[in-house]
């Protein structure tokens, strides 16, 4: 372990147990769960070593990715960077399953993604109910309705428009004023939630941003590399680099902070062999930023901007885990919902906690991610909220499936949407 480059890092360990603590995989199923002596997110790293990658194999997944390990580890190992190095090992090892190597197949090829969308999107037809699917699902997964897709994406609606600012802004003289904007759609917004890009597009223009939105984006690469394969994401981070650089934007934002945390936090990390690409890489994470952060660092719209009537709305936040752990952003959206939107926002009991979603791993642990969706639904409902917004796409759609199968009345808003509609009660 001390002469592996990549690993050498954790025997700073001191056996403290923060990383445990914090983990909230680990508050749902406890200790030997994660597969041998060692506990916690160390020991998913630990293990590989002391007992053999064969022992590491299933408990590695376990990691919902929410990072934060890495915030309270007092010695600073990189736990979220090796517990992925372990699932790369492992799928190198032993292969990747079936089903993700076809679902990473589909993927990682732009139109061949499309046409399978096109298809579920006629086969969902008969089971679509609102914004979810009524189907059929075994017991171990009711706990969570799945997503239909939209009917138009937003590729139909966005992709290679070039929008100017729009004619008498009304915020206008904002920190964006006269800058260009490259908007990233990101593939789940794509299909599933099209008027989350609406809503960031609007908003932008809005305040005096020219805003394009590049052909030939697809996605980040981010969910081949939380599956194990760094080279199909290291392929989809070039890609993404090359689309992203030809617009030659001021700026890349996109409503995904988990797409904008790939871009900013992972690329450099994934193409480190790769000098050219890493350059390059390090130049576009210097100007990519999430909508809340370009909001609040760029945008700067000063207190009461888009006050209005509260209405009957109760809202609450959830914090996508990655947005305060990696970008540092806590209390980012709050702050510009409470000061620049005028609007009460009810105190979310651990708010920046994980919801459980982490990409595949909800599907692949269905009953770790429903004790944790369930300790977050039950302190939304602590709030008495009508409404949760959040900053992620993947936590919305999550959520929203989990408050539908308990029958919650709750409305799932992107923090974008809620701007978008704060800025419409301005102009009428």
């Amino acid at each position: 372990m001390a002469a592996d480059p990549d690993f050498s890092e954790a025997l700073r360990c001191i056996r403290c147990a923060a990383c445990a603590d914090v983990c909230p995989p680990y508050q749902v199923v406890g200790g030997h769960a994660f597969g041998y002596v060692y506990s916690g997110a160390i020991g998913l790293v630990n293990t590989s070593f002391h007992h053999g990658l064969e022992a590491a194999a299933g408990p590695q997944s376990l990691c919902f990715s929410c990072n934060a390990c890495a915030t309270v580890c007092p010695v600073s190992i990189p736990l979220p960077r090796l517990i992925l190095d372990v699932r790369r090992r492992v799928a190198e090892r032993f292969g990747l399953r079936l089903g993700k190597r076809l679902a990473m197949a589909v993927w990682s090829r732009p139109r061949l993604f499309r046409a399978a969308l096109s298809l579920a999107r006629w086969i969902q037809t008969p089971f679509v109910r609102g914004k979810q699917l009524r189907l059929w699902l075994p017991k171990a997964l009711r706990w969570r309705t799945l997503p239909a897709l939209a009917a138009r994406p937003a590729r139909a609606m966005l992709i290679g428009r070039d929008l100017a600012v729009e004619r008498s802004a009304p915020l206008a003289q904002s920190g964006a004023h006269g800058l260009t904007v490259a908007y990233f759609i990101q593939c789940v917004t794509d299909g599933f939630a099209p008027e989350q890009a609406s809503a960031a597009v609007k908003i932008l223009r809005a305040c005096g941003a020219r805003v394009v939105v590049p052909e030939g984006q697809h996605c980040c690469g981010l969910p081949a590399l939380d599956t194990g394969d760094p080279a199909t994401a290291r392929a989809m981070a070039r890609q993404t680099i090359a689309t992203l650089e030809a617009c030659h934007a001021d700026w890349i934002v996109t409503a995904a902070a988990s797409c904008a945390i790939a871009i900013m936090h992972d690329y450099g990390e994934l193409l480190r062999n790769e000098a050219g690409w890493r350059e390059r890489a390090g130049a576009l994470a210097a100007r990519t930023l999430d909508l809340v952060s370009f909001m609040e660092r760029v945008v700067k719209l000063p207190a009461g901007t888009l006050a209005g009537p509260q209405g009957t709305d109760r809202l609450t936040y959830h914090g996508f885990c990655q947005s305060t752990n990696v970008l540092g952003i806590n209390g980012s959206a709050t702050r510009l919902l409470r000061e620049v939107c005028g609007l009460e926002i009810r105190e979310l009991p651990e708010g920046e906690v994980c919801c459980g979603f982490g990409g595949s791993t909800s599907m692949e642990h269905p009953e770790v991610a429903r004790e944790i969706v369930a300790r977050k639904l039950d302190n939304v409902a602590q709030t008495e909220a009508t409404v949760l917004v959040t900053d992620n796409p993947g936590c919305l759609l999550h959520l929203r499936g989990a408050a539908d199968a308990r029958g919650m009345r709750l409305r799932l808003a992107h923090v974008a949407e809620i701007l978008a509609e704060r800025l419409d009660q301005r102009r009428s």
